[in-house]
């Protein structure tokens, strides 16, 4: 096959356009670096990596979090970022491990039946 008409391995389409994608693909290493970057964040401020800390930490951000969703306090974004570094100090795996299991997981429960729990929304039905 001529090079120009192989995919792309970032976006797939056909033909090499490289530099089109540099910041995509600057962001993916950055992200790919994120835990180590968080966890040696930790160590250089003195922060406890012991679980039993790291968990504490993940559920006073995440009240944070759910404060500045209800507009009483904070910044939704800047929380979010605040649970998601504390989640990759508490979590064994890797960023990109864990939104491809959150992916799975909510490919799995869009045709899973409903929670005895759940609401549906008008016009669903559970599977």
């Amino acid at each position: 096959m001529d090079e120009t008409m192989m995919p792309c391995v970032v976006c797939g389409r056909p033909g090499h356009h490289e530099g089109e994608h540099r910041e995509d693909v600057e962001r993916l290493a950055r992200l790919s670096r994120l835990k180590g970057d968080v966890l040696s964040m930790m160590v250089k401020r003195g922060w406890s990596l012991h679980w039993i800390h790291r968990s504490a930490y993940l559920h006073l951000e995440a009240a944070e979090l759910a404060e500045a969703v209800r507009g009483k306090h904070g910044d939704t974004l800047e929380e979010s970022g605040d649970v998601l570094i504390t989640l990759l100090a508490l979590s064994p795996h890797r960023f990109e491990d864990i939104c491809e299991a959150a992916a799975e997981k909510v490919g799995k429960l869009m045709s899973a039946p409903a929670y005895e729990s759940e609401v549906l929304a008008p016009g669903q039905e559970s599977t």
